[in-house]
Order: C-alpha cells, then sequence, then structure tokens
C-alpha cells in the first residue's frame, strides 16, 4: 500500500485493565511521538472499561498504527468501526487527543450519548454521527 489518500479508521475495544490517569497519558504520550513522525492525527476517548480511537493520515500510515494497537494486551474485542477514505481531518493539528472520564467533555449531552451507544454496541448505524459529533465538538476538547 502506497497510496497518500487521506485516510480514518474508528475502532473500539475493550480495556483489560482500569486505567489510571498516569497510565493514560503515558498512552497518550507515546501515540503523540509515533504518530507525529507519521503525520497521524486523531483522538483517544477513555470511557469506563472502554476505549473508542479515531486515527486519520495516510492510509498507510493509519492502518499500520492500528495494526500495531489492535496487538497491545492492555486491549482486546477490538471492532473497527469505521474505515474509509476521508476528505478532511476532524484533528488536523493533533498528533493524538484525549477524553476520559474525567473529561468535561464528557458535559456535552450529545457526545456522551453518542459515545456511550457506540461503545456499548447499541447503535451500529452512527459511524457517520461520531465522526460528525467529534468534528463539531473538536474546537472545544483539549487536546
Amino acid at each position: 500500500m502506497t497510496t497518500t489518500q487521506l485516510h480514518r479508521l474508528l475502532y473500539r475495544s475493550e480495556q483489560t485493565n482500569i486505567f489510571q490517569e498516569i497510565d493514560l497519558q503515558k498512552i497518550l504520550n507515546t501515540a503523540r511521538d509515533k504518530n507525529a513522525a507519521r503525520a497521524v492525527t486523531g483522538l483517544l476517548i477513555s470511557r469506563g472499561l472502554f476505549f473508542l480511537q479515531l486515527l486519520e493520515g495516510n492510509a498507510e500510515h493509519v492502518v499500520e498504527t492500528f495494526y500495531r494497537i489492535k496487538q497491545d494486551a492492555r486491549h482486546k474485542n477490538v471492532e473497527v468501526i469505521v474505515n474509509e477514505e476521508a476528505a478532511s481531518r476532524v484533528f488536523p493539528n493533533w498528533s493524538m487527543g484525549l477524553i476520559d472520564d474525567t473529561s468535561s467533555s464528557f458535559s456535552i449531552p450529545e457526545m456522551l450519548k453518542t459515545i456511550d451507544s457506540i461503545l456499548m454496541q447499541k447503535e451500529k448505524k452512527s459511524n457517520v454521527k461520531i465522526v460528525e459529533i467529534l468534528r463539531v465538538f473538536s474546537m472545544k476538547i483539549k487536546n
């Protein structure tokens, strides 16, 4: 795969352990370093025992990043929700952002409801909805 087409991949997974804030910060720091070198951007959401992560960038780099993440033993039951070409990035200036249970972003009811529906697999057709909600609220989310 050698395409430079912008690509987006969104997945959900279950954490194998409960992550503390310091653990999430370590994951975030590592992701930012690796992603910046490959021009991959995105957002990691940690909610309860679940992860939801959006990756954006060159298709080859996104797929390689996802494959590496998928092999990580800190989560299981990885399920791809969105895997598509993209016209633009949702998070063009972030090597990786983070929302966790302590984030003020979870006080945004529509975002919280949609994220919970995806994480609990109640809403299978919400893949476009979550990307658009993340786009709308990306300016309000601290990176």
